[in-house]
């Protein structure tokens, strides 16, 4: 067993060691992103995924105005962290968002940090 170990991670240094740093840097620029990705699915599923639909759908505004970047990021986070909050104190925006979905009922009140935030903007934007 340790022989297949030693076996499989032999390769792997070896290309490591022959990379440049560059290239090192590269592959773990990829990997953060892959992960960073991967956290904003996640994200999205918990809060997000029963009201907004896949990120694939056809009809997720929420998808296509950040793929537009309609919204800026100071804007996204009061808007899930304290979209009462917006409404109560006139937020144009946020009452145009409102009334746009036809007064829905629904308000965002999450506590997501804006690490997070900015995962699910990544994830929908990819």
């Amino acid at each position: 067993m340790m022989k297949k170990i030693i076996v499989m991670i032999i390769p792997f240094l070896l290309i490591c060691c022959n990379r440049s740093k560059e290239d090192n840097r590269n592959l773990l620029i990829e990997y953060n992103s892959q992960k960073f990705e991967k956290t904003g699915e996640i994200l999205y599923s918990k809060f997000c995924l029963e009201c907004h639909g896949s990120k694939e759908a056809n009809d997720n505004f929420l998808a296509g105005n950040i793929q537009n970047n309609k919204y800026e990021l100071s804007f996204l986070r009061d808007y899930i962290n304290h979209q009462d909050s917006l409404i109560q104190h006139k937020n144009e925006l946020a009452i145009k968002i409102k009334d746009e979905w036809s007064n829905n009922d629904y308000i965002h009140h999450f506590k997501m940090t804006d690490k997070e935030i900015k995962a699910v903007v990544y994830y929908l934007k990819k």
